[in-house]
């Protein structure tokens, strides 16, 4: 499922494609930007990033 803006709160699970493999990312800060949302994230390796809101889902789908 999709994620949406009440999804992306700090310390949520979330999760996005890296290369076709799925990631799970913890969001640390949502903002909007002039295409929607940003959210800022931290994965389990302890690596950041920043992906849009649009691209991220709350449970993996194929």
């Amino acid at each position: 499922m999709k994620a949406q803006c009440k999804d992306a709160t700090p310390g949520a699970p979330l999760w996005i494609k890296n290369h076709g493999e799925w990631k799970l990312v913890i969001a640390t800060k949502a903002r909007p930007d002039s295409k929607g949302h940003q959210v800022v994230w931290i994965d389990t390796e302890g690596n950041s990033g920043e992906s849009a809101l649009d691209t991220m889902y709350t449970h993996p789908e194929d």
